[in-house]
């Protein structure tokens, strides 16, 4: 039985992947536990986040406890899957985490940033989560329990492919019907998904990965110029398509 939380940069792919997961029928999927956690902790946020009193009213507050209901709580499959945001982890000791399986989702900041801009304006480095990430690979990878690392544009690359190596490292049997889900809501979704799952809710399975052009204002192109080299020494370590 896995207990698997997948560490996601915000405006990445982390909600298609969760439906797709979601088709296993061997898995059970939960959107983002410790939100509530997060903006308890970090309550300046509170004014910048949609359905901010919602998500407090509704979900449990303490991280540590939603971390033991996650690795030891009862659950409807055989394995579970957690969607996280990475800069949710507020005062949460790592060690917590090393009961759990982890993967780490990344995406090219440039993408991360145009993106997140769009709902939250002027994001900033905690609020991307990158370095987050990589203080969390490091902390893994120094106790010998080096995650998975999942790269958006590998994965939209081949999905399959990549899915599949994935499911190798966690010694678990690949579905193929992870690769489609119907269109619309799902059951799955936070309670914060009217206001960020939009693109998502129209997906019916992984899109094929489109080159664009973005232009950033000089404020972003500073927070990306931090990231890079932080998005860089991760990507070393994904599956590659």
């Amino acid at each position: 039985m896995a207990r698997i939380n997948l560490w996601s940069s915000p405006r990445n792919i982390s909600t298609a992947l969760m439906y797709s997961f979601a088709q296993h029928n061997a898995f059970e999927v939960i959107d983002e536990p410790l939100y509530a956690h997060y903006l308890i902790q970090k309550p300046e946020q509170q004014n910048r986040h949609p359905s901010a009193k919602a998500i407090i009213q509704t979900q449990n507050n303490n991280g540590n406890t939603v971390l033991e209901n996650l690795l030891n709580g009862p659950i409807k499959s055989r394995h579970l899957l957690a969607k996280q945001m990475t800069h949710h982890l507020v005062n949460i000791k790592p060690e917590r985490l090393l009961p759990f399986s982890n993967i780490i989702l990344i995406r090219p900041p440039i993408r991360i940033i145009h993106s997140y801009q769009k709902v939250i304006q002027q994001p900033n480095m905690d609020d991307i989560g990158i370095k987050d990430q990589l203080n969390l690979f490091n902390y893994f990878k120094d106790r010998g329990v080096e995650p998975a690392v999942i790269d958006t544009h590998e994965l939209l690359k081949n999905p399959e492919k990549v899915l599949s190596l994935l499911f190798q490292d966690l010694d678990i049997e690949f579905d193929k019907s992870m690769l489609c889900w119907k269109a619309g809501p799902k059951s799955e979704d936070g309670i914060w998904a009217k206001h960020w799952y939009k693109n998502a809710h129209k997906s019916i399975g992984f899109k094929k990965l489109e080159e664009k052009e973005i232009n950033l204002e000089k404020e972003q192109l500073q927070l990306l110029e931090r990231c890079e080299p932080i998005y860089k020494t991760l990507f070393e370590h994904a599956i590659k398509a």
